[in-house]
């Protein structure tokens, strides 16, 4: 089963609700899954509540420090791991632009 790298805002949470097929799929598909957010650092607890309102088991989350906008973060963050020997099976996001800076790295993305 994969390592799924999921987005949180209109990805897994639409106006504060979830997404619920999104979600179903990661909780059948997912082995792990890891939250990549361009939310801020300083949002953790809220970011960490409204997690938990989805009912999502996730192993980590990835907050941006602020200093780069959505698609470079994430590309930069998921070739670190891609370096380390990491696995990311799936990335999920609702932004085309972040979609296509992973998928460049070689990865799947939905």
């Amino acid at each position: 089963m994969p390592r799924i790298f999921t987005d949180i805002d209109d990805t897994i949470l639409k106006d504060g609700q979830p997404v619920e097929r999104v979600i179903d799929y990661i909780d059948e598909t997912a082995e792990e899954v890891v939250i990549l957010t361009n939310r801020p650092e300083s949002d953790r607890e809220k970011t960490v509540a409204d997690l938990a309102a989805t009912g999502l088991e996730y192993q980590e989350l990835i907050m941006n420090d602020g200093s780069e906008e959505a698609p470079v973060f994430k590309a930069r963050v998921i070739k670190e791991r891609l370096d380390k020997g990491e696995r990311v099976d799936l990335f999920i996001d609702n932004r085309a632009d972040s979609r296509e800076a992973v998928a460049a790295l070689g990865v799947e993305v939905m």
